[in-house]
């Protein structure tokens, strides 16, 4: 969620700014199998010592695995390289690993084996040169720990200008070449050049009615799942989906956020078995289901008090600028009053 609120803010600043935003998304090839044994303790020295050290390098040494063949298993052997699948550890020692990505003079964000990095420039050709470096350093960081960059690693530049050429652009990564394109994933959001989130939202709603139709299935006039069943089913199923990427919708056309609105009370009805004609909030009353607006404010507030109760949290420089804002705007409501009588503000 902080990955991609700051992703956001950045993009939205810049074309507000009219500057161009050049991104790389890299991907790592079986990043948590292949990263080696000397690499992880060799980070977890630099911090760890004693008796915890010697239990971390035991933890490793003693995974073992075997091969299934109809019915029949080879002889067990030991790995020399990977983190234990679901052990408790693993994403820490993964995380240690990665704390040194090359991420000198521009930003960058790593979520597992994740690397987002971007950089900002009034031209499209001086974000270009910037990012180009990174992606240089980041071959040599490979290189250093014995990873390798998949073919998923793509680049894309955000811009508020339609006629920028982005296919033009390439990027050699070691013997791989970094295509830019014009749509790409990057935590299960689905971006766009432009920025403007139509193609992520007719995923979102794609999704829902699929959702939505295994929905249907459960609900019966005379057999079937119940409403509570069916409320959280679509709380699960439904629901979940929308509020994954609330901080990227916030900020979309009312004519868009009217598409997400419609999938709700096609839930509410299945829930209910009320008619079309029955009013919508006669059905959020009965279900206790708020509107997808309010529900995705609730969201947005929570998500605030967290980051405020976070001591030294990343984001919570964003959310003095937001506050900064709303108290100038409700300075300039206070100012101005509108007198109905005469028809003009004060």
């Amino acid at each position: 969620m902080d990955t991609i609120i700051t992703l956001e803010n950045d993009v939205k600043t810049a074309i507000g700014s009219k500057s161009c935003v050049a991104y790389v998304f890299f991907d790592l090839s079986l990043a948590f199998d292949s990263i080696p044994w000397e690499v992880i303790m060799t980070k977890v020295n630099d911090s760890v010592k004693g008796k915890m050290l010697r239990l971390i390098y035991a933890l490793l040494q003693t995974e073992k695995a075997s091969i299934k063949s109809c019915d029949k298993f080879s002889n067990s052997f030991c790995f020399n390289c990977g983190v234990p699948q679901g052990g408790v550890l693993s994403p820490k020692l993964f995380n240690l690993c990665m704390s040194d990505f090359p991420l000198d003079n521009i930003k960058g964000k790593i979520f597992a084996d994740d690397i987002a990095v971007w950089a900002t420039d009034s031209s499209l050709y001086g974000a270009y040169i910037k990012i180009k470096k990174t992606v240089e350093d980041a071959v040599k960081w490979s290189l250093e720990k014995k990873l390798q960059f998949s073919s998923k690693t793509v680049g894309i530049i955000f811009s508020p200008y339609r006629s920028q050429h982005q296919n033009s652009l390439t990027i050699h990564l070691d013997n791989l070449i970094v295509p830019f394109v014009n749509q790409t994933k990057y935590l299960g959001v689905l971006l766009d050049s432009l920025f403007n989130m139509n193609n992520h939202m007719e995923n979102i709603v794609r999704s829902a009615n699929q959702a939505l139709n295994i929905m249907k299935c459960l609900a019966g006039k005379d057999w079937g799942a119940d409403r509570k069943i069916l409320r959280l089913f679509y709380a699960a199923a439904v629901r979940l989906r929308i509020e994954y990427s609330f901080p990227v919708l916030m900020g979309i056309p009312a004519k868009n956020f009217k598409k997400l609105e419609v999938v709700q009370n096609q839930a509410l009805r299945i829930m209910t078995g009320a008619m079309k004609s029955t009013p919508i909030p006669a059905l959020r009353m009965e279900t206790g289901i708020m509107s997808i607006n309010s529900r995705l404010h609730h969201l947005a507030l929570n998500y605030i008090l967290q980051v405020m109760e976070i001591p030294n949290h990343p984001n919570q420089q964003l959310i003095e600028i937001s506050k900064a804002y709303v108290d100038t705007t409700s300075n300039w409501e206070k100012k101005t009053s509108y007198d109905t009588k005469t028809d003009k503000y004060d």
